[in-house]
């Protein structure tokens, strides 16, 4: 247990040495500065780069003055490779407003050229994510107008990138494509969304455009199935919306039982009339 406590006490005790140093350094540095004595700046800044026990905040102030120092010294490129080692821990660092122009020139082409590599770095991560996604698509090429209409996939998203699939379609190319959210039929395991009957009603037959566009958490592009440029289509056939009805809800239905009960009725009334003037044997009157 003792061993144990002096182990403690002598990592502490060398850590906030360590610590210590590296801030002492950093005063250094910036006194150093303030007199423009640029070398020892940029020794000074060295010993705090090479300590193991510097600190982020040490690190990232020992680049700053390293640059300013470099920049004052004429040296463009390496002051740009501190400030470009600056970023990568600080993305979001900004220098003091009142700089001179000399630092401000150099810091902005830094932060173009970091934020591109940025740029690219997240496009090879976002590349890798899509990668791994999967869109397949099984819906009906045909159906006949007055049927709903369902589009059906299937979706292979291992590690859960994809948070939301969006559907776009349309049935005239004149018009603009509508939207709906694609959801998970948990019966099925497919994603589906259905339009109305009302919808695919048609007389003359028509085509159906569609594509479908993911996207994560984040709103980041992910797998997209055809485009607005190169969608999918299918096709409805002529058919109206009373031709998939059943029989006991089409008119004509109705009207056949309109027609029936009536005539039944209608001879009733005559028997019952022909049996009420029969006054004499052999008629007998209807009760």
């Amino acid at each position: 247990m003792m061993h144990r406590l002096c182990f403690l006490f002598v990592l502490f005790w060398v850590t906030s040495s360590f610590a210590s140093a590296g801030a002492t350094f950093i005063q250094k540095a910036e006194r150093a500065l303030d007199i423009m004595d640029h070398p020892q700046v940029i020794a000074a800044t060295e010993s705090v780069l090479k300590s193991l026990g510097s600190t982020q905040e040490d690190r990232l102030r020992a680049f700053e003055l390293q640059a300013y120092a470099l920049i004052f010294l004429g040296d463009d490129v390496h002051a740009e490779e501190s400030f470009h080692a600056l970023l990568k821990i600080k993305p979001d660092f900004k220098l003091p407003k009142d700089s001179s122009l000399k630092l401000l020139q150099v810091f902005s082409k830094v932060s173009l050229e970091f934020a591109e590599a940025q740029k690219k770095l997240f496009e090879k991560h976002l590349e890798k994510m899509r990668a791994q996604i999967r869109v397949t698509d099984e819906t009906t090429t045909e159906i006949v107008g007055g049927e709903s209409l369902t589009f059906r996939f299937t979706l292979e998203d291992p590690k859960k990138y994809i948070d939301k699939i969006m559907l776009a379609y349309r049935k005239n190319v004149e018009e603009k494509y509508a939207t709906l959210p694609v959801g998970l039929n948990l019966e099925t395991g497919q994603w589906e969304v259905t339009l109305s009957r009302e919808w695919t009603e048609n007389e003359k037959g028509l085509e159906v455009e569609y594509f479908v566009s993911s996207r994560d958490k984040r709103g980041y592009a992910m797998r997209d199935l055809y485009s607005m440029e190169e969608p999918n289509f299918l096709y409805v056939r002529p058919g109206l919306l009373s031709a998939n009805q059943p029989f006991y809800k089409r008119i004509w239905f109705w009207s056949t039982v309109g027609a029936f009960v009536g005539a039944s009725t209608l001879t009733y009334m005559l028997l019952r009339s022909e049996a009420q003037k029969c006054t004499m044997p052999p008629c007998v009157m209807g009760e």
